[in-house]
Parts: structure tokens; C-alpha cells; sequence
């Protein structure tokens, strides 16, 4: 490969006397046309992950907000019998409702942002309705959990110290 290369440089010398000989190899020069996009992506999921643990931290505080503000509603709904499910319900119902206008709202945009950036490759799939279902889906798994870890708390103390608590 030395050889072949220094036999190149001297042919190009040879016909190109003022001009320097400089070569790469072409899986060099694509890996980096690739690593920029690769930055990008890992930069992309820090900050997803990021994002993700401040909103559910933010959803974590609202919902026990929500649970110590209704906590003597929650003492009579569980001292008429409600379990754990029927008060997760009552407490997550208007969070799902604000998740799904923030998903109404934040899925068109993020598709076209998408395509937009898919567009700069010259290969590229397409981005079936499936990817927006799975993100959709993992953001209500994930609200449901932050809740539930809220709401756990509260069910598991007596209802009569729920309802005496001035």
C-alpha cells in the first residue's frame, strides 16, 4: 500500500509540479463525514435524558401537590373503599389530559423536524406513524409511573389520618 502510494505521489508530481500531493482513503473521509452526526445524536440523547428526569420530577412535585391539596377527599375515598387503582385514576386523569395536548401539540413538530434532518442524507428511510406511537405510548408509561411513585405514598397512610389532618 506504501509503495503504491508513493509511486501515485510521484506520477503527481510528475504532471503536477507546484501543487502538493494530498490523498485519503474514502472510508476515511465518509466515517467523517459521520462522526458530526453521531456527536449530534449522543448529544441529542444526554439531553433527552435530561429533559425527561426534570419533567418527571416536575410531574412528581404536581402530582403531589395535587395528592396533599386533595388528601381529605383521598381519606373518605378510601374510607368508603377505593383501592389503589380507582386513586390513581382520580389523581392522573387530568395529567393525562394536559400530556395528550402536549403530544397534539409537540408531535407535528418534532416530525417535521425530523424529516427536515433526514432529508440531509442522501439514504434514508422513512418514518412510519409506528415511532410516534412508541414515543407516545413511553410518554404515558412514564407519566403513569411518575404518578403512581406519588400517589403510593399517600395510600398506603390511614385514612383517618388523612381526614383529621387539618
Amino acid at each position: 500500500m506504501q509503495q503504491q502510494i508513493a509511486d501515485l505521489a510521484e506520477t503527481w508530481r510528475a504532471f503536477f509540479p507546484e501543487e502538493p500531493f494530498v490523498y485519503t482513503f474514502l472510508d476515511d473521509s465518509i466515517n467523517a463525514q459521520y462522526q458530526k452526526e453521531e456527536r449530534a445524536v449522543l448529544l441529542f440523547t444526554y439531553f433527552s435524558v435530561l429533559t425527561t428526569v426534570i419533567s418527571c420530577l416536575g410531574l412528581f412535585g404536581l402530582a403531589s401537590l395535587a395528592v396533599y391539596q386533595r388528601k381529605k377527599e383521598i381519606g373518605i375515598r378510601k374510607i368508603a373503599g377505593a383501592g389503589f387503582s380507582s386513586l390513581l385514576i382520580l389523581i392522573s386523569k387530568e395529567y393525562f389530559r394536559l400530556i395528550l395536548v402536549a403530544l397534539v401539540v409537540s408531535l407535528p413538530v418534532s416530525g417535521l423536524i425530523m424529516n427536515q434532518w433526514l432529508e440531509t442524507f442522501p439514504y434514508r428511510g422513512d418514518m412510519g406513524i409506528i415511532v410516534f406511537i412508541w414515543v407516545s405510548a413511553g410518554v404515558m408509561v412514564t407519566a403513569l409511573i411518575t404518578i403512581w411513585v406519588g400517589i403510593s405514598r399517600i395510600s398506603s397512610t390511614r385514612p383517618v389520618d388523612l381526614v383529621g389532618e387539618g
